[in-house]
């Protein structure tokens, strides 16, 4: 689930920072956080659209509540699949 940014190939992720990959999955019914382990990353859930950074937002505070540390998304802001780190 999580790796470090050592041979990643993002170069946005300082070496040493933990990263994730995440998929959104906007309008959802519930919002939930599951480990998709067959491809390594996490499938999160919100009920927020993808309009105006709404899901965006919803998916940093899912994960800040998840893992008890504030996330910011490094790659894919505007993408479904997107990679994350935990500051």
């Amino acid at each position: 689930m999580a790796g470090t940014a050592t041979g990643t190939g993002h170069s946005r992720v300082p070496e040493g920072s933990t990263a994730i990959r995440v998929t959104v999955r906007p309008r959802a019914r519930k919002a939930g956080v599951v480990h998709d382990e067959e491809r390594d990353r996490l499938i999160v859930s919100v009920r927020n659209p993808a309009e105006g950074g709404k899901a965006n937002a919803e998916l940093l505070r899912l994960l800040a509540k998840e893992f008890g540390r504030k996330v910011r998304v490094v790659a894919g802001n505007t993408s479904k699949n997107k990679l994350v780190r935990f500051l």
